[in-house]
């Protein structure tokens, strides 16, 4: 089996969790649940952090091959800056269409998101798009991190990347007990969970994780035992409680912290074990979560309209926004992010299998 197929059994899973969030707050908002589907609903806010580790794990194994800061950065560029730049265009140009407000967004905030300050500037223009501020300069200072390391044994690369994950969450605890209590889901977001520094701990703990199984791959039994591991840790935080309606300082540090070292386990283990499922359509829901994250929320607008012509229903709501969200997700995968993909790698890269792949 490629051993790429449980990654996109992990890219499936966290694209689900973060549709189910955006989903259960459209319908119930960011109050409390009474159940445990409810508690996985609202707690899906866990598959950003699966998708950081995941992110992480593919850039230090990146980077460990290539040794080449300006081939990693065109890489990462390439995978992210076209389909999100043709979005942003999209929603500057028909605000009433993609965000449910005609008023549209400021020029300054469509500043801030080209140059990835949204984590931090407090803008909403499509909110999922924090993580995208988060990820790219991440991978820069990754870059500078690894270049930095170069020639280091393994073990103390891997360690100098938990070390860093470990101080954003000392820095996200710091912040929180600066705020004291009364901390509510959106102060938590703004000031705890979107910028940067304090959000860099599942990338830092997959980075450390992909280092480690790189230099030494794990047995099947052991890569097997790292998505068991990591699948329970997970559902257990996704399952057990909504964990930031009122969250405390613990709460807020070691709630993402725990996410972190979970997802990392996950997806190391995923990345080398043969027990995990491999399918078509995993690869083509996997090649699709990039398009799929940049168009879910603009939806949104468009399902509750649907919901209200059919007298507040549910259902009507769930089927127009998984179907809206996969038809225009589609549309930019194949117009859009495939193509300019290819194009950015066949000029600016230096790694012919690469360009050939488009990957």
């Amino acid at each position: 089996m490629d051993r790429k197929a449980g990654l996109d059994v992990v890219r499936t899973a966290a694209i689900s969790f973060v549709l189910l969030r955006h989903w259960w707050v459209a319908i119930e908002g960011y109050g409390p649940t009474s159940s445990i589907l409810g508690n996985i609903a609202a707690n899906g806010w866990l598959g950003v952090d699966i998708f950081f580790a995941l992110s992480g794990f593919l850039v230090s194994r990146s980077f460990w091959t290539k040794n080449d800061a300006r081939e990693f950065l065109v890489h990462r560029i390439a995978r992210i800056v076209p389909a999100y730049f043709f979005c942003l265009l999209v929603i500057f140009a028909a605000p009433g269409v993609f965000m449910g407000d005609p008023a549209g967004a400021s020029a300054l905030e469509i500043v801030e998101h080209l140059f990835f300050l949204n984590d931090y500037t407090g803008s909403e223009l499509i909110v999922a798009f924090w993580t995208l501020a988060v990820e790219m300069k991440f991978y820069v200072v990754a870059a500078g991190v690894f270049v930095i390391l170069r020639g280091r044994k393994p073990t103390t690369i891997a360690l100098v990347l938990a070390g860093l994950a470990f101080a954003s969450i000392a820095a996200r605890a710091l912040e929180a007990a600066m705020l004291g209590d009364g901390i509510d889901y959106l102060l938590y977001f703004h000031n705890l969970r979107s910028p940067m520094h304090v959000s860099l701990d599942p990338l830092f703990l997959g980075a450390s994780a992909g280092v480690l199984t790189l230099a030494r791959t794990p047995s099947q039994s052991l890569s097997t035992a790292m998505v068991w591991a990591g699948t329970l840790g997970l559902f257990t935080l996704l399952a057990s409680k909504q964990w930031m309606v009122v969250p405390g300082v613990m709460e807020v540090a070691a709630v993402p912290g725990a996410a972190g070292i979970f997802a990392a386990l996950l997806v190391a283990g995923a990345a080398q074990s043969r027990s995990m499922p491999a399918s078509r359509g995993f690869k083509r829901a996997a090649e699709l979560t990039f398009a799929v994250y940049l168009v879910h929320m603009s939806t949104i607008p468009w399902a509750k309209g649907v919901m209200e012509f059919f007298q507040g229903s549910e259902l009507a709501f769930t089927l127009f926004y998984l179907c809206a969200t996969l038809m225009l997700a589609a549309i930019l995968h194949a117009v859009i992010e495939q193509p300019a993909r290819r194009y950015l790698l066949n000029r600016f890269s230096t790694s012919p299998q690469r360009m050939a792949a488009g990957s």
